[in-house]
């Protein structure tokens, strides 16, 4: 399985979010620079209602480097930390949808409620772009 991980991004005024980055593939040869991680920025608000959706800005991809990179980012975007990380398994990704399995590891005590648990989650983009609703999907992955 791939690699995922949620990062606390903290901004300089002292905002933050959470970036939640999927590496596609399970390449390890691919250089750290190389941006091929499927990056999506949510709110620290964001919390899904009894197993509702969540709403997520679908990022640029990422480079791999922050799959294990915590510190500051440079060039006046803040920093980073890791609050979760687990194992991840894209089944289907393209320009208009994206199912991934998730299985996480033992989550930070301020990761946030929706990576406390393993799950599969289907993410669509909504209108206006680009905004994506991601959605746990049942056990049985349908």
């Amino acid at each position: 399985m791939a690699r995922t991980v949620i990062l606390r991004h903290v901004l300089p005024d002292a905002t933050w979010h959470h970036d939640w980055l999927i590496e596609p593939d399970t390449d390890g040869n691919a250089d750290d620079n190389a941006r091929t991680l499927i990056a999506f920025r949510l709110s620290p608000r964001t919390s899904p209602d009894a197993g509702g959706p969540l709403l997520a800005e679908r990022m640029p991809d990422h480079r791999r480097l922050y799959l294990h990179f915590e510190g500051a980012i440079g060039e006046g975007r803040g920093t980073v930390a890791r609050v979760a990380r687990g194992q991840a398994l894209v089944t289907h990704l393209d320009r208009g949808a994206l199912h991934v399995s998730v299985r996480w590891e033992t989550p930070a005590p301020d990761a946030p409620a929706w990576a406390q648990t393993d799950a599969s989650w289907q993410a669509l983009p909504i209108a206006p772009a680009p905004l994506w609703r991601l959605t746990r999907l049942p056990r049985d992955g349908r």
